[in-house]
């Protein structure tokens, strides 16, 4: 199964930095977001990634690309651990690179990814969304559903009824089927209190759903919609910390978070938070 990566967006939320810098690459620790994202990915098996961005993201291909200088470098003062580290970053995958030149939503920016996905069902993540969990990561989670159903799963969460406004919520039927997203609805007009998580495994048929609205874009919410009206989407519920690191909170919480988890640093993390806090 090969996998697509959303990493387009002009991450407004995050200047000035994403200015310059793609927020799929500022670090959580030492890794960059992406890199966590690809790590996951490759521990289910997944051996083909396209990665869609836009103007502005080159940084992302370098970090996946080879650095002769350093790794010369490196060679030459024995840091080899280092040296392994490094060229190990490179041979992950097979990753691939396509961009969407102009930014019309998500859906737009995942058909950039038909030719390469074929006629095969495919797993489907967004470049600023992180889970952790040590023993079940968000790809298997989403892949154990798929094998046992083999229909397009989502992932979702229970969430709070009073934030739906920042969500997509999903409506099931009468047999607790889901039926639709509706995406950030009002409190008093949630159909539940579970929302989409984004990332999900599809099937190609997904492409055939695509279509522009009348200003112009498409979003990805759009398209599971309709190609649910028709086909089965089963749900996951995923198991562990999210962090949306596309916003400062977010990033914040998953640097400390996964610094807590580091056994380099955690007890040296803890002392200073615990001083800051008193």
């Amino acid at each position: 199964m090969k996998a697509v990566i959303l990493c387009g967006g002009l991450a407004t939320r995050m200047l000035p930095i994403t200015k310059s810098v793609p927020k799929e690459i500022l670090p959580v620790l030492n890794k960059p977001i992406i890199e966590y994202l690809i790590d996951d990915l490759v521990s289910c098996g997944i051996e083909s990634v396209l990665i869609v961005t836009n103007r502005g993201k080159e940084s992302i291909e370098n970090y996946f690309d080879k650095n002769v200088e350093i790794e010369n470098r490196l060679q030459e003062t024995g840091k080899l651990e280092k040296l392994k580290e490094l060229k190990n970053i490179s041979d992950k995958c097979k990753i691939y690179f396509i961009r969407q030149i102009t930014p019309l939503g998500t859906a737009h920016a995942l058909l950039k990814a038909k030719d390469f996905v074929g006629d095969e069902d495919f797993v489907f993540l967004f470049g600023d969304e992180l889970m952790f969990n040590k023993t079940n990561g968000l790809t298997k989670q989403l892949l154990d559903k798929y094998n046992k159903t083999k229909s397009s799963v989502i992932s979702v969460s229970k969430c709070e009824i009073s934030e739906s406004y920042k969500y997509g919520m999903l409506k099931f039927d009468k047999n607790n089927k889901f039926e639709k997203i509706v995406e950030k609805p009002k409190p008093e007009n949630s159909p539940s209190d579970v929302c989409f998580l984004g990332n999900s495994v599809l099937s190609s048929k997904i492409f055939d759903y695509i279509k522009l609205n009348s200003s112009g874009e498409t979003g990805i919410v759009d398209a599971i919609n309709d190609y649910a009206k028709q086909n089965l989407v089963e749900v996951a519920f995923i198991e562990g910390e999210r962090f949306d690191v596309g916003n400062k909170l977010g990033f914040i919480k998953a640097n400390v978070f996964y610094g807590l988890n580091d056994d380099e640093i955690k007890n040296e993390l803890k002392t200073y938070l615990k001083t800051l806090i008193e």
